[in-house]
């Protein structure tokens, strides 16, 4: 095992890269494939700095001599050798410091580093260094090994073959969405939306349809991300690869998932419901599930990035769904939301989304309103019954606005980019590594 680590990092070596080993009791062949050796002892001195030669000659000819030291018999490993000559008695770190092998490495050392002499004494030229403006400038090594379209390629590899080989997340997702929206639509079958009892149940069937699976998309996902957080975490210490690239593939590979999930479901759900059967208003509908669905899932990416642990994630997120499950509009309608909780109801990606999608399903105005869907409507008091257009009746009590149909649209892709913005931070910023 240990032959082939060392041939591993021979060939390594071979491809004009340094690399430094520490060895403890190697065999005779092992010892033999170093090409330089440092060694020291007890106080960090150093003893030997220098080639080991072909089967370690010229390391034993450095130490044969040093006066008192036995010569090696033959087929001993230099090694083993080397270490009992240090227990000879000889002044070991005070010979290799008069010894050629010490001004060798000092000279080399020094014209690597191009700066004069360790006593400053004389010009440039008397110690043999070129003028300081006839030196070549350092080059600034970049950050990353690979360019920027390197790592964008290898890092799509890495995520498209880890989301492909991860059925306990896709898998298991795009189940639970078929699931979901059998269950759903067969619970709110061909809603009459004449009656109040069936617009409200239309209603609650998307309300319950975002709000499920919102929070389903996002404690998945959070898994997934827990485990490539380590991982993440190792590679960003050696410049592995941009931090800002990684966020960004992150998402790019959520996109097909997330849109074919989304499109099975929707397809479903809403022809089982019995929704506005216009094409364009289903399509309409499919983006901005799509779009939720993303904003919830990227919303578990960025809480586990910034968060210290998964459990810590899940907790802030369940949290934040409680406030936006109150303040969407819907629980409590919009007019009747507290003046102090009223400013949450404008910043609430849940409340865009049902809006857009209320607004696409029931909006009916013309001429006296002729046409538009009716929505027979009880007073719970008198037991009176009063007709109204479903509109007429929507608007008022939720406070949803058809004027702002593509600005709720517009406000769940703006949230969307906050949440990647705040990933893209915590990736480059945030390290909640403990050792």
């Amino acid at each position: 095992a240990a032959f082939a680590v060392v041939k591993a990092i021979k060939s390594v070596a071979a491809t004009g890269r340094t690399v430094v080993c520490t060895i403890h009791q190697p065999s005779k062949l092992l010892f033999n494939m170093f090409d330089s050796l440092l060694l020291l002892v007890k106080g960090g001195k150093v003893v030997y700095f220098g080639e080991l030669g072909e089967n370690s000659s010229a390391l034993v000819k450095y130490f044969e001599g040093a006066p008192g030291v036995t010569p090696m018999k033959p087929k001993l490993n230099p090694a083993t050798w080397m270490l009992d000559v240090l227990n000879e008695g000889t002044d070991f770190p005070e010979y290799y410091k008069k010894s050629d092998l010490a001004k060798d490495a000092e000279t080399k050392l020094r014209s690597m580093r191009q700066v004069p002499a360790s006593d400053g004494t004389g010009s440039d030229i008397e110690q043999g260094l070129p003028p300081k403006r006839m030196r070549p400038r350092k080059k600034r090594q970049p950050r990353y090994s690979q360019p920027a379209g390197v790592q964008l390629k290898e890092l799509l590899q890495k995520f498209t073959l880890t989301y492909w080989r991860s059925p306990q997340y896709n898998y298991v997702r795009f189940v639970l969405m078929l699931l979901v929206a059998i269950i759903l639509g067969l619970a709110f079958l061909q809603v009459d939306t004449t009656n109040q009892t069936g617009m409200f149940q239309a209603i609650s069937a998307q309300f319950i349809a975002l709000v499920f699976l919102g929070i389903m998309s996002m404690n998945q996902v959070m898994a997934l991300i827990t485990t490539e957080r380590a991982v993440f975490y190792r590679e960003r210490a050696v410049n592995t690869y941009s931090s800002a690239l990684y966020g960004l593939v992150l998402g790019i590979v959520e996109l097909p998932y997330l849109a074919f999930s989304s499109c099975v479901f929707s397809f479903i759900f809403y022809w089982l419901v019995g929704l506005n059967h216009n094409w364009g208003w289903f399509f309409f509908w499919v983006l901005v599930f799509f779009l939720y669905m993303m904003f919830a899932t990227f919303l578990g990416v960025m809480l586990v990035i910034v968060m210290p642990s998964q459990a810590v994630a899940q907790m802030i997120g369940s949290a934040y769904s409680v406030l936006m499950i109150l303040t969407c509009g819907f629980t409590i309608p919009a007019p009747k939301i507290p003046i102090w909780w009223k400013w949450f109801y404008w910043v609430n990606p849940l409340g865009y989304a049902l809006n857009a999608m209320l607004s696409s399903q029931f909006h009916c105005e013309g001429e006296g309103w002729q046409g538009c869907p009716q929505v027979v409507l009880v007073d719970a008091i008198t037991l009176k019954s009063t007709k109204k257009t479903v509109w007429g009746y929507l608007q008022p009590t939720y406070g949803v606005n058809y004027d702002l149909l593509w600005l709720w649209v517009g406000a769940v892709l703006i949230a969307i980019i906050i949440l990647r913005a705040v990933t893209l931070y915590g990736l480059k910023f945030i390290c909640h590594l403990k050792r």
